[in-house]
């Protein structure tokens, strides 16, 4: 009787530990969770493009999916906005977007409507429409103020959208033969991408641009995993992304491109060739370019 009621005690106060382990592996998991997207929200908010427009930060935050997840992007998001900003006016633009669109998660986060994944990137031009007018008033809605009206409308809730499948569970794998892999693959892209906008005015002893740098070594691995045609697509996009940040011609673009491209033949050649190829190339292109006007410093 007493060895019955002892063994019972004992499984119950297991229970109760493993229970406790349980809880704390979640709440370290949610903690870091929050840690992340809160970091990731923080340098969104320093990328801008066109000079003015910075809506990746904004898309993120509506991209949370939770009340807490999308609390540790707001909070990333406006610590960002405050600290990058040269002119307050600005930044509140874009702070009052994050702010709404956190509160909508809280709201509308049970509803059914909410689980549809055209609500929040929906919801999310919208907002950015209707905050973007003001300044499109303001300047007179000339040819210029409508155009990055429009951008700053569709930006907001692309990102809004492909970050949401970015953020979701992947494999990891460049595997281009299926949809949703294409898709995904596509989506953590534009993640990057649009990370290595706020990195690239970042640099190393006033020479080496920390977000360009990155994006040597991103098209490095797309090409070496992906093979020259996801090599190729790779550094197209993130190219485009440090001629958007620099705000100058395609020079990127086209030296991120050709580098993928002639080194992913060399994909399956060993990773030794397929690097040395790959440096040679931005090598050569950097020297050609060195004396143009139109590369940034």
């Amino acid at each position: 009787m007493k060895s019955g009621l002892k063994e019972r005690l004992a499984s119950l106060k297991a229970g109760e530990t493993g229970g406790v382990g349980v809880l704390r592996r979640r709440d370290a998991s949610r903690i870091a969770e929050g840690a992340v997207r809160f970091v990731i929200a923080f340098i969104l908010a320093g990328s801008r493009i066109l000079t003015d427009m910075s809506p990746f930060a904004v898309g993120f935050t509506a991209a949370a999916g939770t009340p807490v997840a999308a609390m540790a992007s707001l909070a990333g998001a406006l610590t960002g906005y405050l600290l990058t900003s040269t002119a307050f006016v600005w930044a509140l633009k874009y702070i009052s977007m994050c702010v709404i669109v956190c509160t909508a998660t809280l709201i509308f986060h049970e509803t059914e409507i909410f689980s549809k994944r055209w609500f929040m990137p929906v919801f999310t031009s919208f907002v950015a429409a209707c905050l973007g007018s003001v300044a499109a008033f303001d300047a007179g809605w000339t040819i210029p103020a409508a155009v990055c009206f429009s951008a700053d409308v569709v930006l907001t809730g692309g990102c809004a959208y492909f970050y949401k499948i970015a953020l979701s569970p992947w494999s990891g794998r460049f595997n281009l033969e299926h949809s949703a892999e294409i898709i995904h693959t596509v989506s953590v892209l534009i993640l990057i991408a649009t990370m290595l906008i706020s990195l690239a005015q970042y640099h190393i002893a006033g020479i080496i641009s920390v977000g360009r740098a990155l994006a040597v070594l991103v098209v490095l691995l797309a090409g070496y995993k992906g093979g020259v045609s996801m090599g190729c697509a790779t550094g197209v996009a993130v190219g485009l992304a440090m001629d958007a940040a620099a705000s100058h011609p395609p020079i990127f673009c086209m030296a991120y491109g050709l580098a993928a491209l002639v080194a992913g033949v060399f994909a399956k050649q060993g990773r030794l060739i397929f690097s040395v190829m790959y440096i040679l190339l931005n090598a050569c292109v950097a020297g050609v370019s060195l004396d143009s006007p139109h590369v940034p410093g």
